[in-house]
């Protein structure tokens, strides 16, 4: 998706925003602009290894838009920011780079027919094992511009107290744009534009159901790749909620899935699965459970625990799927918590640990996110041998906004990511700090600083420091 796609995502967005408003009474839109400019200064802008680094001045011109729609038929949600870096050092590295970010849902039919909708375009890392980072104020030869759209329509069909039914269908498309000319060609890192459609089907009891509950469910996911095998999986299963006391469920689960023994491109329900395990729900906002059983890889679990409060959220979660990038779940980025996770069109066996916490102070809200991905590889053999442990994510993103006093606030934020890869083990550690300053109700001054740390334990694998110092303002209409 390029600029004059995002252009059109946009002025069709504020269509649809517009001819909902004229519709619906009390609808709102909004439409916020804002511009910033700063000069930045870069210790090491090629994220060279120690001794070969090159710093410079950069100037950064960042308008941008905010736009939302709130109405009894739609909600939509987007941002767009353009960000022009020009390098007094080097006018080479001179360039461009659009954000977007966009979500929204359509209520057609009240209570009955949806629309979900999903948008991005963003900067990210291409080589796990190479120089990464999340600034675009870095020129590392190892980035990629990726594009995504996706629309779900799905439906839900009440039975009374008996039953609840969902048909759910998603299209979206992936792709890549721009691709830094230093990326080396990797295996199975190929960056393959993909279109993906998949079916979910279920029946069950309703979500508020008492005593004994049932479910039946279908998905069917395609990937369609410009050049790859395509990719297949399909899953069919029953499952049955048994009450023990009060808050408490038995869970026995058992159904038929594609096993990949011919290739991620066969689908087809040639595998079983089954699993069984336990449901506790102490309060409506507080939900653990836990699974174990047999899939065609082998053992399985799933654990997962869900609280809400007043002040913040908390998500664990562990699963076991297999998948590959474009057919992500409706509304995934992907990539973990940075991209720097490997883009393949080959399918693998995720088994992921992913946390989320947030909590919001008196003055201050906190984050913290943290993430495991064990990716084995689609190894072509048979039963116990389809996957193949291969390589190993991790991902510590943690920080704080803090309202210092009434016109000043200071931002703070740590990363800490880790790659587990054939060619070794690579550690990227980040570290941020910024005093944003008030001015008046419209303008905003920003004085920041980052530094950056690469590390490996083989001399094969790029190492490197580098920081920034930024001074900036922003308006805001």
């Amino acid at each position: 998706m390029g600029h004059s796609t995002l252009r059109i995502a946009i002025r069709s967005a504020l269509l649809l925003a517009g001819a909902f408003a004229a519709a619906g009474a009390t609808a709102e839109t909004r439409v916020e602009p804002r511009i910033g400019v700063a000069g930045v200064y870069v210790s090491n802008v090629t994220l060279a290894p120690s001794g070969q680094e090159e710093d410079d001045w950069v100037a950064e011109l960042k308008p941008g838009i905010s736009i939302t729609h709130d109405s009894s038929m739609l909600k939509l949600d987007l941002d767009y920011d353009l960000q022009a870096l020009f390098y007094s050092g080097n006018s080479d590295y001179d360039d461009q780079f659009s954000n977007f970010l966009g979500s929204g849902v359509a209520e057609l039919v009240p209570d009955r027919l949806f629309i979900d909708l999903d948008g991005r375009y963003e900067q990210r890392d291409v080589d796990p094992a190479g120089r990464v980072a999340t600034s675009n104020l870095y020129r590392s030869g190892n980035r990629t511009d990726l594009g995504s759209w996706q629309v779900s329509p799905w439906y839900r069909q009440p039975f009374g107290d008996l039953a609840e039914g969902k048909l759910r269908y998603t299209y979206g498309q992936f792709n890549f744009h721009n691709t830094d000319a230093g990326v080396q060609p990797v295996p199975g890192n190929n960056l393959q534009d993909s279109s993906q459609q998949r079916f979910d089907v279920s029946l069950g009891s309703p979500e508020d159901a008492t005593g004994w509950t049932w479910r039946l469910d279908y998905l069917n996911s395609n990937v369609d790749y410009d050049l790859a095998d395509d990719y297949k999986y399909e899953r069919a299963g029953a499952e049955v909620g048994i009450p023990v006391g009060a808050r408490n469920y038995i869970l026995l689960a058992a159904g038929a899935e594609s096993d990949f023994e011919q290739g991620q491109s066969h689908g087809g329900l040639d595998g079983t699965w089954w699993n069984a395990g336990w449901r506790w729900t102490p309060t409506n906002r507080q939900s653990i459970e836990a699974r174990v059983g047999d899939r065609f890889w082998g053992n399985d679990y799933l654990f997962r625990w869900k609280r809400k409060g007043s002040r913040g959220d908390l998500l664990l979660e562990y699963t076991e799927q297999p998948v590959t990038f474009g057919a992500l779940e409706f509304g995934a980025e992907g990539g973990g918590i940075y991209g720097a996770d490997r883009i393949v069109s080959q399918a693998y066996l995720s088994k992921h640990l992913a946390g989320r916490m947030t909590w919001d102070a008196p003055s201050s809200d906190w984050h913290v996110q943290v993430y495991w991905d064990q990716r084995d590889y689609l190894s072509g053999g048979q039963a116990d041998d389809t996957f193949s442990k291969d390589e190993d994510y991790a991902g510590i993103a943690a920080g704080t906004r803090w309202q210092a006093f009434a016109r000043t606030r200071i931002d703070f934020d740590v990363n800490w990511y880790s790659r587990s890869l054939s060619q070794g083990d690579v550690r990227t550690f980040e570290l941020g700090l910024a005093l944003v300053r008030k001015l008046t109700p419209q303008l905003e001054a920003r004085l920041a600083g980052s530094w950056n740390d690469q590390n490996a334990d083989t001399g094969t694998l790029p190492e490197f420091e580098a920081a920034t110092a930024f001074l900036g303002i922003v308006w805001r209409r």
